[in-house]
């Protein structure tokens, strides 16, 4: 358990699912669509998930009420990824998120502060690094109040047909044709920092769709390929409408397989 002055950072318990249930149903961020709870019953087995990850996993608590907030998570990494089993896992990628009725109070950046003290006397932490997107300002602001530094802005992006010289067209969100999504034989990746350009295989990923009384149905591809159930509900949006692409499992150069984060927001035109 960490403390602070208005905070408690402690392991979940089964019995949080409610307050769960609160900040996961409507998630603020896109990269948190994929986590969405639609009902109560969701939310009791999310947080049974939750209960198992008692490390780096911590429920951010109000000290007043005992009211669980939101939630604090770091995921332990070698520093030299492709050398894992001879290093120690001392690198750590945090993420945070919070109910949005306490934003604007200062509650993440003490969470973070005290969960960034514990990574790094508790855990043994040599770095800690984290990923926001472009447009989330608030988040790019705390991180520089932890006493981050910018290191480099990372595009990730699929990639569903080649140009004419046969290199993929990268695609990072917005609008796409039914044409161009029902006629991609699969779907690359790749991670772009302006100067490298890393390609990834695809092993899997999902698509988020929202049905009609606005829960996300999520479905799997078939390897690198949309699914015959991904296709029919491509089929049956119309213009501009959307679905999301997340959970991209990839193979980098490196041979390690990783989860690229974020979901990316496509529009039918």
């Amino acid at each position: 358990m960490i403390e602070t002055e208005r905070l408690i950072l402690r392991p979940f318990t089964e019995s949080d699912y409610e307050d769960v249930f609160e900040y996961l149903n409507e998630p603020l961020v896109h990269c948190f669509a994929c986590m969405k709870l639609n009902t109560l019953e969701e939310a009791k087995a999310e947080t049974v998930k939750k209960t198992k990850k008692s490390d780096y996993l911590f429920a951010i608590v109000l000290k007043g009420n005992g009211r669980v907030i939101g939630e604090i998570e770091a995921h332990p990494e070698s520093s030299q990824p492709d050398k894992a089993e001879n290093y120690a896992l001392d690198t750590f990628s945090p993420c945070w998120m919070l109910n949005k009725n306490y934003h604007g109070k200062g509650y993440a950046y003490e969470a973070a502060k005290a969960f960034f003290d514990y990574l790094f006397n508790e855990k043994d932490a040599r770095r800690i690094y984290a990923y926001t997107e472009d447009y989330n300002i608030p988040s790019q602001k705390l991180c520089e109040k932890l006493g981050m530094r910018r290191e480099g802005l990372f595009k990730e992006f699929v990639s569903f047909v080649n140009d004419a010289d046969g290199n993929p067209e990268h695609f990072r969100g917005g609008n796409l044709s039914k044409q161009v999504l029902m006629g991609s034989e699969g779907i690359g990746a790749a991670i772009d920092d302006g100067l490298l350009n890393i390609e990834f295989s695809v092993v899997r990923f999902e698509t988020v769709f929202y049905d009609a009384m606005g829960n996300a149905v999520p479905y799997r591809s078939e390897g690198p390929k949309f699914s015959d159930r991904q296709k029919n509900q491509i089929r049956a949006l119309s213009r501009n409408k959307r679905f999301y692409i997340t959970n991209i499992q990839a193979v980098g150069p490196d041979g390690v397989e990783r989860t690229l984060s974020g979901a990316m927001e496509v529009i039918i035109k």
